[in-house]
């Protein structure tokens, strides 16, 4: 617990001890935290440590958060991003999803939520721009929505102050320190959700760790998605009592998702590599070029659109012929790869494809979410690097959903599926059946947003 305050050492922002409400007089509960003691010289250090790395590189960061608001238009973005021009959502549910994938996973609880607290606001805050475009397609005006600042303590004041919530919610591994020692002393309760660590995380620089261990002391409870994860959380420095294992919410999706849009033309058969990185564009198209895949079209969905010129310089030397989204190039009868380069489209790629191939999975960036393609009843192909995602990869190959395969297998495997709509089929019904066991989690991460259940 912070030490009272004295004339010599006044404290910048006011303590939790003087009342369980805000300054901004939104009536808050106590909760555990408060009674649990987060200072130490050790963590002191770290958290001074941190502080002055996020000054020294202040600069830097400024001049591309103002390069990213070029590139997608968003003035909003970086004015948030730099803590001005924030929301007043008083009483809200804030929730934090850093981009795409953590807004889709939390989606069916924001939807639950609005049916249960129809009057209560919610507030979801992003990191990316891309984050802020799902949130607008998924919720639209339903719920507020804000960029989160960079972790610089005044501006994380600025913003804990100015929207009044009650309660904040981190999704993942959204673990900022200034942040949670701001809602700390503002008397905020922080609690984290679907928590997940990597192994490199716990195994980061001393200081660092102990500035991670500051913020844990701070938090009410990691609901942490795995036994893994929750083992993570306590070497990292959270109190094992304020740990326990929820399951991972990406396992749970909307049971009725919208309806997507058409993207490639109907009648047009297609195969779809979802979500490229790097370097995979060319690993993928030479499986297609050497399996009898190759009579579909292939649509390429890079995970950054951005990256047009790089991928046409990569796929010049294998002769295909291309054409673009983003150019409004049309498909045509010459076509045989088609770059979906744009955004917002991922759904209505992965409707219309006869299987998917999930990027990301054959080269070493982690892999990418593979539960919306198996709930469209999809067959999945992935790669061996799908650390990520441990456990929807385990969920689709439990259910027999989804293949993996080194990238020397995956033509064979493009082949077989190609060759069997009926295997196809199998596999796609497998996978609906396997989302469709994980929805009783929804109702478990609902009563703890909603009454705190551990």
């Amino acid at each position: 617990m912070p030490r009272a305050s004295t004339p010599s050492s006044k404290p910048r922002y006011a303590s939790r001890r003087s009342s369980t409400s805000g300054p901004t007089g939104v009536s808050r509960p106590a909760h555990p935290a408060s009674r649990i003691s987060t200072r130490g010289p050790r963590h002191e250090a770290g958290m001074k440590r941190y502080r002055l790395l996020l000054r020294l590189l202040s600069l830097p960061l400024v001049v591309h958060l103002c390069w990213l608001a070029l590139r997608h238009g968003d003035g909003r973005y970086l004015r948030q991003r730099l803590g001005f021009g924030l929301p007043r959502c008083p009483g809200a549910r804030w929730f934090h999803a850093v981009s795409v994938g953590e807004v889709n996973a939390i989606a069916p609880l924001i939807r639950a939520l609005r049916a249960r607290e129809p009057q209560r606001p919610l507030l979801l805050s992003t990191g990316t721009p891309t984050g802020a475009a799902r949130v607008h397609a998924l919720f639209g005006a339903d719920v507020v929505h804000c960029y989160l600042p960079l972790d610089w303590r005044h501006a994380m004041a600025r913003l804990v102050r100015r929207t009044q919530a009650r309660h904040l919610y981190l999704v993942e591994t959204e673990l900022w320190p200034n942040l949670i020692d701001v809602c700390y002393r503002e008397g905020l309760p922080v609690t984290i959700l679907n928590g997940r660590l990597s192994a490199r995380t716990t195994e980061a620089a001393g200081w660092l760790r102990r500035a991670y261990a500051h913020a844990l002391a701070q938090v009410e409870h990691v609901h942490a998605r795995s036994e893994e994860d929750a083992r993570r959380f306590v070497r990292l420095g959270a109190p094992a009592d304020r740990v326990s294992v929820a399951g991972n919410i990406k396992l749970v999706r909307d049971v009725s998702p919208s309806v997507p849009t058409t993207v490639v033309p109907s009648g047009c058969s297609y195969l779809l590599a979802a979500s490229t990185r790097d370097h995979e564009e060319a690993l993928i198209v030479r499986a297609w070029q050497a399996s009898t895949a190759r009579e579909l079209l292939l649509v390429i969905a890079p995970r950054h659109p951005g990256r047009l010129a790089a991928i046409r310089r990569e796929l010049a030397p294998l002769g295909v012929r291309l054409a673009v989204r983003s150019r409004n190039e049309a498909i045509s009868g010459e076509t045989d790869i088609y770059l979906a380069d744009t955004l917002g489209e991922m759904q209505g790629l992965m409707a219309g494809a006869e299987f998917i191939v999930m990027g990301g999975s054959f080269v070493p960036c982690g892999g990418q979410n593979i539960l919306e393609a198996a709930q469209l009843g999809k067959a999945v192909i992935f790669g061996p690097h799908m650390d990520n995602f441990e456990a929807e990869a385990h969920l689709l190959l439990e259910h027999e959903a989804a293949w993996q395969c080194a990238v020397d297998r995956l033509s064979g495997a493009m082949s077989r599926l190609h060759q069997s709509p009926e295997l196809r089929q199998c596999m796609g019904e497998h996978g609906r059946e396997a989302i469709a066991a994980q929805q009783g989690m929804l109702e478990r991460y609902l009563e703890i947003v909603l009454h705190g259940r551990k």
